[in-house]
């Protein structure tokens, strides 16, 4: 008897978890197929979004300079300081360490908030010249995902292979070794972490959106509000303007998803090498009387570039009764994230185990599929899908509750919170599931009583990292948020287009008070996770 309701268990989850998949890859899969089928085959939509070949150069001019401008800001320091900090011993890297990781749970809007505090309102919102839009935006982006680089590359330069590292050293010096077996070990990581900054960039509209700058995401959004030029009126003519919207986003989605389809190819080809690596301390590289000097420069240099900022925040607050009356004025909007947020956390992590362990089997190249497609899609593009789907009489009463809100940040965090939880589930023997299977332990048995006792680190920190995502999502979340509900990140999307005051620096020190406790926490699993073996 028992074992039926095991089946019958294993039968009801199997089915809602097609069901909540489904659910999440429709709205994208909607949206890219309306592109190409309105009634039968098409490309009207397309030529009307590219038949402006001026406002298409523009969109791609702008969103181009913006991706190298990150790229080059975060990975021009940040794979030298990952292997200072992880590979050497300079002064003061535990603590460049546990402050990149609780840096990395800062949103976006709270660093650009930051920073437009320091550099302030009049310079920030009066610049005329796309190129000064999109040096700021690059700089300000290369800055903000800096920490995420430098643990990535960092953790990839300690996981290579130590005995090949003590070989070359004993006919070369370690500029050459670092040259020729250090650096093409780590490649895959520094791969890892420069498709990461490639996602976050072109996907993002945080700070296009502040700065009025036509990037393909931001024009996403755009024409989505905009009203419709087609000629024609009434139901036809709004019908064209989201499919419009998914037009714009096709180079961005053809872009991302092929480099991301390329990356995994050959993940696996770098991976090998790292992966089975030695359970002994890579050896660290001598800096000599550059110790201290180096040591002394990282430490300056992080610090102006976390604290300067912050400090430029606090005093944009004014006063401890500023700070109070910011409270007060987003109290409930801090109820309705801190309610929502750990439930969308919670499915994304238990959806992200059944994904993480799905692509260990024999269907997992369509679950990579979908989870590059979902890391490649704009989040304006996801919003939209949703609205698309849900706006109708029968599934109204989703899209005016909350769940839709839940959804959209289920999805976007979805993808990320698989890619932490995999290597997790890959660690686990293959002959631990066999043996629980030729017991007679059905898939739900093995998945909670063989998988998450083994992979609960991976699990936590999935449930952290989506925690952190929906706190701060918010290019999906101001297109489908019920009327009359508001979350912290809506409320700061609302207030500042109006400039940094009080009011909105004070919305960011809440912010930054909401995810400090899950990004501690976070930040000391990782740090136990990685304390034994690279640190």
């Amino acid at each position: 008897m028992r074992q039926t309701r095991w089946e019958t268990a294993d039968w009801a989850v199997k089915g809602l978890l097609w069901v909540v998949s489904i659910l999440i890859m429709l709205p994208v899969l909607l949206m890219l197929g309306g592109v190409f089928w309105d009634g039968g085959p098409t490309l009207t939509h397309v030529a009307a979004v590219y038949g402006d070949t001026a406002r298409i150069l523009v969109l791609l001019r702008n969103s181009l300079t913006v991706c190298a401008l990150t790229l080059l800001v975060s990975l021009v320091p940040g794979i030298p300081l990952g292997f200072l900090v992880f590979r050497t011993r300079l002064p003061g890297r535990r603590l460049l360490i546990l402050g990149s990781m609780l840096t990395v749970c800062f949103p976006l809007y709270v660093t650009a908030t930051a920073w437009t505090a320091l550099i302030g309102n009049e310079y920030w919102f009066s610049l005329d010249y796309w190129f000064q839009k999109a040096l700021l935006a690059g700089t300000v982006q290369g800055l903000a995902w800096l920490p995420a680089v430098v643990l990535i590359t960092g953790v990839t330069f300690a996981a290579g292979e130590p005995a090949l590292e003590e070989q070359g050293l004993m006919d070369s010096a370690w500029r050459r070794v670092f040259r020729r077996i250090s650096l093409p070990q780590a490649a895959w990581g520094i791969g890892a972490a420069a498709m990461l900054v490639l996602v976050l960039s072109l996907s993002d509209i945080t700070i296009a959106s502040t700065l009025r700058l036509r990037t393909f995401a931001e024009e996403t959004y755009t024409q989505f509000q905009l009203p419709d030029i087609q000629p024609g009126t009434g139901e036809a003519a709004a019908r064209v303007k989201p499919w419009r919207a998914a037009a714009v986003a096709l180079p961005v989605i053809a872009l991302l998803g092929g480099l991301l389809w390329l990356f995994r190819r050959r993940w696996r080809e770098f991976g090998q090498a790292t992966r089975s690596g030695s359970e002994r301390h890579p050896r660290k590289a001598p800096l000599g009387s550059w110790r201290w000097p180096l040591g002394i420069l990282c430490i300056l240099s992080c610090a102006a570039v976390l604290l300067v900022p912050l400090a430029a925040l606090v005093r944009a607050v004014g006063s401890w009764r500023n700070m109070f009356n910011a409270v007060s004025a987003t109290g409930s909007e801090i109820l309705y994230t801190l309610i929502l947020a750990p439930v969308a956390a919670t499915l994304a992590a238990l959806l992200a185990l059944v994904w993480a362990e799905g692509l260990l089997r024999r269907f997992g190249a369509w679950l990579w599929a979908a989870v590059i497609l979902l890391l490649a899609v704009p989040a304006p593009l996801l919003g939209i899908g949703l609205i698309m789907c849900l706006n109708n009489r029968i599934f109204g009463w989703l899209y005016d509750s909350p769940a839709v809100l839940v959804l959209a940040w289920v999805t976007r965090a979805l993808p990320y919170a698989v890619l932490v939880l995999l290597p997790a589930v890959r660690r686990i023997p293959t002959e631990l599931r066999e043996e629980a299977r030729l017991a007679g332990a059905g898939w739900l048995q093995r998945l909670l009583f063989v998988v998450m006792p083994l992979a609960w680190r991976g699990l936590l920190c999935a449930w952290l990292l989506s925690f952190v995502l929906s706190i701060g999502e918010l290019g999906a979340s101001v297109l489908v948020c019920p009327p009359g509900q508001s979350t912290l990140t809506i409320r700061f999307f609302t207030l500042i287009h109006y400039g940094v005051y009080s009011n909105v620096a004070g919305l960011c020190l809440i912010v930054l008070g909401v995810v400090i406790l899950p990004g501690a926490l976070l930040s000391w699993l990782l740090w136990r996770l990685l304390r034994r073996r690279y640190i």
